[in-house]
């Protein structure tokens, strides 16, 4: 198992599902289709033709939807979701007896952090190269002693960074653009 905080995913810069390879043993990223298609290969376990992937992806314990086609589905998990996360783990697998079918290379799994008791939050904000710009916000709001709640935002624009030199289609390819927005709520509605 490996298990990445907040703070090293941070520090490290990991924006995107696509981005864990380089820094989790055993783990490949297959992003040959654009990082929001990207699939994992956990100890050579990899997606064979027309099945589905070995790797499930997991958010708030739910399983990230995947399809099974000729080319890698992607994980499911989709671009935004690796903000404000209490960690990120990955479990080599086989995972079948904890997770079900289809998770014979392991499984990752996404924990957002939930909400406090604290007034709390943050702001993040990037400059780059190719008019990157990208602003992440989060508040965690106790409402009551019994309310709580942690909105966030996470907004990524860039231009791509491979020119088309042939004339046909777009001018730039790889280009960013998405919004992410996430609200969780945590009600204790009984004493027990």
């Amino acid at each position: 198992i490996t298990v990445l905080d907040q703070a090293t995913l941070s520090k490290r810069n990991v924006i995107s599902t696509a981005d864990l390879g380089a820094y989790v043993p055993s783990l490949s990223v297959n992003s040959q289709f654009g990082p929001e298609k990207s699939s994992f290969v956990i100890r050579g376990f990899t997606q064979a033709y027309h099945t589905a992937p070995t790797v499930g992806v997991y958010f708030a314990d739910v399983i990230a939807p995947r399809a099974n086609g000729p080319t890698t589905s992607g994980n499911g998990a989709g671009v935004g979701s690796m903000f404000d996360l209490q960690n990120v783990q990955v479990l080599k697998g086989p995972q079948g007896t904890l997770f079900g079918r289809n998770t014979t290379g392991g499984a990752i799994l996404l924990v957002p952090t939930k909400p406090t008791d604290r007034l709390e939050g943050y702001v993040e904000g990037s400059l780059g190269k190719d008019d990157l710009r990208r602003v992440e916000a989060v508040v965690n709001l106790p409402l009551s002693d019994t309310f709580r709640m942690r909105a966030g935002i996470d907004r990524n624009t860039r231009d791509g960074y491979i020119r088309n030199r042939s004339g046909i289609g777009p001018e730039r390819y790889r280009d960013t653009d998405y919004v992410a927005a996430r609200l969780s709520m945590v009600a204790d509605l009984t004493p027990d």
